[in-house]
């Protein structure tokens, strides 16, 4: 084996104990309504992370800069693709936890949409760990391809469905409040 080798295999098996660690610790905190969530909200650009994470975008560059500078560029992608999958990975678990309160404080229809909707985070949470895996390969071998741009999809479309579900909640505690 080749020294090269050597080291991807132990730099992808140290991003996968930290993932491992990130994911099976506490959850932390837990939220404790809508303003507890907005103030531990952050903030991504979507439309710069899917530009970041373009294939296309990545080829351009593989092909219109010598190599020694696509690697070095390459790189710092990646650095400020992680710091974007952090973001995305604490707003999912802010979302998982938001969708548990929704599902322990609904009953019927509203209570199963919720369920779906936490069981549809957890998996999204499960693909930022795997992307963040895939980025460190992609650090040590900046030509390899990464999953980012699916997940990029998949976070918007739970974020669409977050919005709605909290909002539906919100709906029906001021309802039955008054009621």
């Amino acid at each position: 084996m080749n020294a090269f080798l050597i080291c991807a295999i132990v730099a992808v098996a140290a991003v996968s104990i930290v993932a491992l660690v990130a994911a099976t610790r506490g959850h932390g905190r837990q939220i404790r309504g809508r303003e507890d969530f907005d103030a531990r909200w952050q903030q991504v650009d979507m439309e710069a992370f899917s530009n970041l994470s373009d294939p296309l975008e990545e080829r351009y560059l593989q092909q219109n800069l010598p190599a020694a500078e696509f690697r070095r560029i390459q790189r710092q992608r990646v650095i400020v693709m992680w710091e974007y999958l952090s973001r995305l990975a604490e707003n999912t678990k802010l979302m998982v936890q938001a969708g548990q309160i929704v599902q322990h404080a609904s009953a019927g229809d509203a209570a199963v949409k919720a369920r779906q909707f936490v069981s549809s985070a957890m998996q999204t949470r499960m693909l930022i760990f795997m992307a963040e895996a895939s980025l460190a390969v992609k650090f040590v071998l900046p030509a390899t391809t990464d999953p980012v741009q699916s997940l990029v999809r998949k976070y918007e479309n739970l974020s669409q469905s977050f919005a709605q579900t909290w909002t539906e909640h919100k709906m029906v505690s001021s309802t039955s409040a008054v009621s």
